[in-house]
Formats: structure tokens, sequence, C-alpha cells
């Protein structure tokens, strides 16, 4: 029945005004035991959030990179500290002998964003870095397969752009409250005292699914709570057209959870990344491996997570 309700909530969520009572339907469970479960399971850090999935594009703070630091060993609690301080989405030790810890960062534009990132540097104390500002994301979609052991997503192909919740008129801090809703019969009912109706906010949300502005609706799980222990991320140098075959990777691979272009460093040369995660390491490389020999991939990085430093999680 765990199984049935946490795979129900990440791929069967409806965007409607009862949603959890018509999950309930399809899952034929009791709607009162499926609302008891999901608040019991989101107390215990199972389920994170339920709710959209916004698209940072699509927000002020519109310009990401990855960043892979070079981080003594004996400085990596000192620089994951310092890094935090700058809320980034996501801050991994990662296995490389070189860059080992690897952060993600969004600001207005490029030069901001830079102009952060050399400011994290220097309170680090380390001088080492490479900077990969994102070109265009085609995958941003980590759910799990439950029953075979690895991440499995939407599928979905990212638009190349999305126009701005400011451009349309629509409050961005408004927004933002629906990535994380109330368990409840009727989640959108809070909305009222800001002047929004139920039916309006469902409105809304299926318009910017449309757009593109926000990518899915769903529960969002904790990969460890659920013993999804193995997450890498591959990056890929290729000689064909970096657009062409990431295209050709999102559509064949629905495993892949992130699938984004960067600007290459001078020292580091990669172009592509995608992420997988599972339970066992052997079906990441299974996967992984696939990938490289279908597309003749001579340089590449797989880039096994030790540490989740936001978190302060060890990692197999």
């Amino acid at each position: 029945m765990l199984t049935k309700i946490l795979m129900g909530i990440q791929f069967d969520l409806p965007i409607s005004e009862q949603p959890f009572s018509e999950l309930a339907e399809k899952i034929k469970v009791d709607e009162d035991y499926l609302l008891r479960k999901v608040n019991e399971l989101k107390t215990k850090g199972v389920i994170k959030r339920v709710g959209i999935d916004l698209n940072y594009k699509a927000l002020k703070e519109s310009y990401g990179a990855l960043i892979g630091l070079c981080a003594p060993f004996g400085k990596i609690s000192n620089a994951a500290k310092c890094v935090n301080a700058f809320k980034p989405k996501h801050n991994f030790w990662r296995d490389h002998w070189k860059y080992n810890l690897w952060f993600t960062l969004k600001a207005e534009n490029k030069s901001k964003l830079r102009e952060k990132v050399l400011e994290i540097i220097k309170k680090t104390g380390c001088t080492d870095y490479v900077f990969l500002p994102t070109i265009r994301i085609y995958r941003m979609n980590v759910k799990y397969d439950l029953i075979n052991g690895i991440s499995l997503s939407s599928g979905r192909i990212e638009p190349e752009k999305v126009e701005k919740l400011e451009e349309l008129g629509i409050n961005e801090d408004f927004v933002k409250k629906l990535v994380n809703l109330k368990i409840s019969k009727r989640p959108f009912l809070e909305f009222k005292k800001e002047g929004y109706c139920e039916t309006e906010v469902v409105d809304l949300i299926v318009e910017l699914m449309s757009k593109g502005i926000i990518r899915d609706f769903f529960g969002t799980l904790n990969e460890r709570k659920i013993g999804f222990n193995v997450n890498c991320m591959f990056a890929l140098k290729v000689e064909e057209n970096d657009d062409k075959v990431s295209l050709e990777i999102a559509r064949k691979y629905p495993q892949i959870t992130h699938l984004i272009r960067r600007e290459a460093d001078e020292n580091w040369p990669y172009t592509i990344y995608f992420m997988l995660h599972a339970k066992e390491r052997d079906q990441v490389e299974n996967i992984g491996n696939k990938i490289i020999k279908e597309y003749k991939i001579k340089e590449f990085e797989k880039l096994y997570s030790l540490m989740d430093l936001k978190a302060e999680t060890i990692l197999c």
C-alpha cells in the first residue's frame, strides 16, 4: 500500500480542486486514509512537499550555473558552510580527484552570478574552480520508480524558452506558495484569503504548465528515506552537435532526472550533464554506460555523490 501511495502521488496526482480525492479513487484507497498517510509521510520527511515544480527560468533570478570547487579534504566542511550561506539549490561532495564540491547557484544575470561565485570562492579560501553556466535545460524532473529501484522522470522535454511571471503580470511570491501545499481535502481553499477561488488557482496551474512555467504537479520524495542512496552526475564531451545529442538522450532515457547543456570551462571540457538515481550502483552504471557507448563518448566523467552537504547526509 505504501508503494502504491508514493507512486500515485508522484505520477498520478490530478490538478483539480480535490486532488487527493481523485487520487484516492484512482489508486483505490479511502480518501481519509490517503490524507492521513500522506500527512504522516510528510511529517516523517519521506514526502518533502506536494505541489507545483516551478521552472526557475520564469523567475527574476533566472540565470543559473553549476560550480565545481577543488576543496582540500580538511577544508570541505568549512567550504560547504560558506556555500550554504548563499542558499544554493544543491551542494554535494562528489567523488572526483580534483573538483569535489559541486553546487548550483542562480542570479539575475551572468555578471551578478559570477560576482556571487567569486565572493563564495574568496570566503572558502579555495582558488581552483570551474564555472559552468546553463545553456539549456532539457529535463529537470525528479521522480522514483519504487518498483524497479531507479529514477523515472515524466519524460517531457522542457521548452527552450519560457516567459517570465513578471511579464505575464503574475505575482511571483504567490506562485511560489503553490510549491508546498497543505495536505487536505481542498488544498487550494486557503488561497481564498488572497482573492483567488479554487477554480482560479487550478486554472492558473494548468495555464502555467502549458507555458512550461510550471513543470509538473506532484509529490516530491526524499530519496534517502525511500532507499535511493546512489546518485551520479555524468559529464560528457561530445563530438557531434550538443543540442541534437541532448534531445536524443532525453527522449530515449526517462530514467534521467536532470539533463542540462552547459558552457565548458577552460579546465573542464564537458558540456552535457545528466543525473541518475538508484538503489544500487549497478543500475546507474548500466544506464550511464549504455549512453556513453551508444554515442561513442570518449571523454566523460562519472561523479558519484558522497554526501549531501546541504542536508549533511552521507550517501553510498
